[in-house]
């Protein structure tokens, strides 16, 4: 299964929450931008297939990169390949930019970073193991 996941750590994202596919698990930092774009993305389109949803969470650290770090076994029990969505192929975070820390984190989930931006980042997928493979 080739997912991309996005986990949006930026508490200012807001509106542009509307902008991201359908398609696929979108994680977003509760804040006053995003919360309610979310409560209003839910009314407007429901949840067509079972791996794809908006998922709202409480920022368990204070910085972008703390939420981050916090946030991200979270996520991946959530939404990797032990999970009946059977993992993901890519993982792009908004709102920090990768660091030592960061690396180190994803790479214990053998995720590494292949794009970026000034606040952004794609990791993908270091060995076969991610996605799962069919039977």
């Amino acid at each position: 299964m080739q997912r991309r996941l996005y986990l949006i750590v930026d508490p200012a994202y807001g509106e542009q929450l509307a902008a991201l596919p359908t398609d696929t698990a979108r994680w977003v930092v509760d804040s006053p931008q995003n919360t309610p774009v979310a409560h209003r993305l839910w009314q407007e389109r429901p949840r067509k297939a079972p791996l794809a949803g908006l998922t709202v969470f409480k920022p368990p650290a204070d910085t972008p990169t703390e939420v981050l770090l916090a946030i991200l076994d979270t996520v991946d029990e959530h939404e990797g390949e032990t999970t009946a969505g059977g993992g993901y192929a890519a993982l792009e975070v908004i709102g920090c930019a990768p660091d030592a820390d960061i690396e180190e984190a994803l790479a214990e989930l053998d995720l590494r970073v292949t794009e970026r931006t000034e606040l952004s980042f794609v990791a993908t997928s270091g060995t076969t193991n991610r996605p799962a493979q069919s039977p």
